[in-house]
């Protein structure tokens, strides 16, 4: 991480690196942007596909008695919702600023 800006790593080089790993659970990059879903594959998309449908197909053959199988939820990294006691970070980029300034004694 240090000799990212630097000749060793310029930024330009930084920037290829990170726009060509891999975009799947392989790279620690994508495993950290995504915490709750790197771990779902294509594989896993098509194999809950496959269980839906079997389940479908016995519940269908059964007559329909029960309730009707219900898909695979999918993991999702949405945000989750905020803690209402959070301070928003605009508020406190204000008062930091405002600390500042107290401080230079502007």
């Amino acid at each position: 991480m240090a000799d990212i800006g630097t000749e060793r790593l310029s930024w330009s080089e930084f920037g290829t690196l990170i726009a060509f790993m891999p975009r799947n659970g392989e790279s620690a990059l994508y495993r950290a942007r995504n915490p709750r879903s790197w771990w779902w594959t294509q594989e896993m998309d098509f194999l809950a596909a496959i269980l839906y449908a079997v389940q479908g197909a016995n519940w269908q053959r059964s007559g329909g008695q029960g309730e009707a199988p219900k898909p695979v939820a999918r993991p999702n990294d949405a945000p989750v919702a905020a803690d209402p006691d959070t301070v928003p970070l605009d508020r406190i980029n204000d008062e930091l600023a405002a600390r500042r300034k107290a401080l230079i004694g502007e």
